[in-house]
């Protein structure tokens, strides 16, 4: 028995080994799959991460660990320069969209999280969609028409995304047989929703050692996230605190292009005794906890920046003075320092960095000694044009173009784009005849062997306007092939002109052979566009043209003739101030550094005004006219009659038969109200969450006007105005009265009060301008002209009888 007992037991020993060896591989294979889960879970379940972030990439407070990696994950189509689905079409295409990657950070990891829908006649076996990212394939994944709907998750190497814009490139192969195919056939189809496909950051902030030539890679719309920038000024505010904050604000918005800026306001409050140790630090005097979650400027004289910033520093501030450092709690965020002996030296300094647009010097700091600026006419800015201009394509940074394709993909520099586009800025109070025309003389070349179907569609703001028909099947070069688009058809501000070319095989059919290697245009940019004489008059207000163009605050160079008041001294109210102005150079694409920024009214009047403040703040006597006058009580307007919305209708004269040129689009959602059919309700009442922007004629000076942006308090103002400039609000402001409030994804507005006009036009253009903005003028013309003519009738004839039958008369009379 004990013999067996020891057999039972060794048996039991290998029996379990045996187990447990062949258990180890299920459950090393379970943690391998659990992991690579938790590699490639949903965009979703990381949104949790960047919901903690900074709305930039954050840094850590001292004394944390410095290489905290920061999640962010935005959507695809914030990546496009037009939000809309990818539409992948045919038998191959692709499209390739830019990441940017900014080179203060280092990538850590990222990860593509994709969401498409596929056509259910695709063939499984034959269809497929590749994401190649540099060139590089990284997935492939099967077109599945019994699931036509996927998701997939895909790891982007982190050596891959290298600074500056990066390649995402989706390539499809669709097929629906194995025999011969159409392959432009109308089945043949992938749609990726850009909205809810996501791309996930993980990534840190560099140290920096920066200088004046990286400026605009410190300024980088590369930086993932909603930049902020912080403006530090020395004691008590003054203008000429409010000036340079609002200069030097105006050349950060500037380096961002269309990127929204949030600015904060900071004092720098009582100099502290070396808060900041050592004999290299560059701001000892500074309390920089404040500063570490953002990038900075320092602003003030020498004499105000002496106690917080380094002997060595303040040793280089001889004249105006630029100089860019690291902040020394962290030298991940830089501190740009403007500064100079005097006031105007620090004016000097704030403009010039308005101006550097060029990567020099290759310094920390410089002196600028003089700034000699060049004479330019109004309505001046890059890619705007002017009436009875000639401009050539290249002008708008349009470069000569190749396409490909049945569905015209363009080649430009061995990058893939949908179409072909040209952005046109046009100044915003043009007036011409309803017939007048833009005209396109276009130089381009198409491919032999096209079918006599091909065309070259011309789309201006995604609206239809030309086709030019491909019919010469043996190829064709144009040169000033000359195509007309009413001037009524531009918008105020930006248009983007598209040339669409749809491109047809001559030999089409079941089991033949397409040549596809022909399917070429080329648009060549010595093509082109001018524009017609015309007048400069338009009816105001309009929040639609300032959000578009500026305007009226734009109109002359550097903003001339503009004032803006900032309603109280405190932070909050004076950072709204300058987001408002940056705003307004970014959409002018130039600082307005000569207009006036104040804590007060000039007693000169005659200014275009921009007003901010609180409700409470706002001068009574800069809100008579206003189509809300707030206070208590506040007169507020109520639409009685509100007319349809624009989209549904034009306005439409009682002549409209007889003049069919006459008819006029009103401004689209929201409605105008016509000035009779309001009701004005003196009531007590005020804002709690939301803010306001009205437009109105200023009182304080006939033909001008008054903008006023309010909140119900300073912290309401601050984060309205951070929400306002976002492209989701800002491009939807019009009328002349709109109410928000956080977290709205579209403003309320309403168009009240009497118009009243800005520009001069001769005697004949204006009678034309008022007789096709308002048609009832013809019904009234009309009926004074018929009236006369009846009266002069009568008279005429009345002369006639006495003249041939008064002898008659009499002979009668006697009888």
């Amino acid at each position: 028995m004990p013999g067996i007992s020891k057999s039972r037991t060794v048996f039991l020993i290998i029996a379990g080994l045996v187990f447990v060896l062949g258990l180890f591989p299920p459950l090393a294979e379970a943690q391998r799959k659990s992991r690579a889960s938790a590699k490639s879970r949903p965009a979703a379940e990381l949104q949790n991460v960047a919901e903690t972030a900074s709305p930039s990439l954050a840094v850590e407070k001292p004394g944390a660990r410095a290489a905290r990696a920061v999640g962010m994950t935005l959507p695809i189509a914030k990546f496009m320069k037009f939000s809309q689905p990818i539409k992948l079409r045919y038998i191959t295409d692709e499209f390739t969209v830019f990441i940017p990657i900014s080179e203060r950070l280092k990538v850590n990891s990222a990860l593509l999280h994709l969401q498409l829908t596929n056509s259910v006649s695709l063939l499984r076996e034959r269809s497929q969609l590749a994401v190649r990212l540099n060139g590089r394939i990284l997935a492939q994944l099967t077109l599945n028409p019994q699931a036509p709907e996927a998701s997939i998750d895909i790891r982007l190497p982190s050596a891959l995304l290298k600074p500056g814009y990066n390649r995402l490139t989706f390539s499809v192969a669709q097929h629906y047989t194995y025999k011969c195919e159409d392959p432009t056939a109308p089945e043949l189809w992938t749609d990726i929703d850009t909205v809810a496909s996501t791309l996930t950051l993980d990534a840190d902030l560099l140290p920096l050692t920066p200088r004046l030539s990286d400026l605009s890679k410190l300024f980088d719309v590369k930086l993932w996230g909603d930049p902020t920038f912080t403006i530090v000024t020395p004691g008590a505010m003054r203008d000429e605190h409010l000036q340079w904050g609002a200069l030097t604000a105006q050349g950060a918005a500037l380096r961002l292009n269309y990127v929204p800026l949030r600015i904060l306001h900071e004092t720098a409050g009582a100099p502290g005794a070396a808060r900041i140790a050592g004999s290299t630090a560059n701001f000892p005097g500074l309390e920089q906890e404040r500063l570490q979650y953002t990038d900075s400027a320092l602003v003030g004289t020498k004499a105000e920046l002496a106690a917080y910033v380094s002997p060595r520093i303040l040793d280089g501030v001889a004249g105006s003075f630029l100089g860019v450092y690291p902040l020394d709690a962290d030298p991940r965020r830089f501190v740009l320092v403007v500064s100079g002996t005097t006031a105007a030296e620090v004016t000097q300094a704030a403009r010039a960095f308005t101006l550097m647009n060029f990567p020099y010097p290759d310094t920390a700091g410089m002196i600028v000694n003089k700034i000699d600026f060049p004479d330019l006419a109004n309505y001046a800015g890059r890619n705007i044009v002017s009436e009875d201009g000639i401009y050539r394509l290249s002008q708008f940074d349009f470069k000569s173009t190749t396409v490909k394709g049945p569905g015209g993909s363009a080649l430009v520099h061995d990058e893939h784009v949908e179409s072909l586009h040209v952005e046109v800025i046009m100044p915003p109070d043009l007036f011409a005849h309803e017939d007048t025309n833009v005209e396109l003389e276009l130089h381009f070349a198409y491919g032999a062997g096209l079918r006599k179907d091909s065309v070259l569609n011309i789309y201006l703001n995604d609206r239809f306007e030309k086709a030019i028909g491909l019919t010469v099947e043996g190829g064709v070069v144009y040169h000033k092939y000359r195509v007309s688009i009413p001037l009524r058809s531009f918008q105020a501000g930006f248009n983007d002109l598209r040339f669409s070319p749809r491109l047809v095989p001559l030999i089409t059919g079941e089991c033949q052979i397409y040549n596809t290697e022909n399917l070429i245009l080329t648009i060549f940019d010595d093509s082109t566009l001018r524009v017609p004489k015309a007048s400069h008059y338009v009816a105001m207000p309009s929040l639609r043209l300032l959000v578009r163009t500026g305007f009226p605050y734009t109109v002359k160079n550097g903003g001339v003739g503009a004032l803006v008041h900032v309603a109280a001294n405190d932070s909050k109210t004076v950072a709204s101030a300058w987001m408002v102005m940056a705003k307004l150079a970014q959409r002018h694409l130039r600082a307005l550094d000569q207009t006036l920024v104040s804590f007060g009214l000039p007693q000169n009047s005659n200014h275009d005004l921009i007003v901010v403040g609180s409700l409470g703040k706002v001068p009574a006597n800069l809100l008579k006219g206003a189509p809300l006058e707030f206070g208590r009580p506040s007169r507020v307007p109520y639409a009685v009659a509100v007319e349809r919305p624009a989209e549904d209708r034009t306005t439409t004269g009682p002549l409209q038969w007889l003049l069919p040129g006459t008819s006029r689009p009103l401004e689209r959602g929201g409605a105008d109200v016509d000035p009779n059919k309001v009701a004005i309700v003196t009531q007590t009442s005020d804002l709690t969450r939301s803010a306001l922007t009205m437009q109105y004629q200023s009182p304080l000076s006939s033909g001008r006007t008054a903008t006023v942006f309010a909140g119900a308090n300073e912290d309401v103002l601050l984060q309205g105005i951070s929400e306002l400039i976002k492209p989701e609000l800002w491009d939807d402001l019009q009328g002349n009265l709109v109410v928000w409030s956080k977290g709205v994804e579209a403003v309320s507005w309403q168009k009240v009060g009497a118009d009243y006009h800005v520009g001069a036009i001769s005697t004949p253009v204006r009678v034309e301008y008022y007789f096709s903005n308002y048609p009832w003028i013809w019904l009234v013309v009309l009926a004074v002209l018929l009236v006369l003519l009846a009266l002069l009738t009568t008279r005429m004839l009345n002369r006639y009888r006495l003249r041939h039958h008064a002898k008659l008369e009499e002979i009668q009379r006697r009888t």
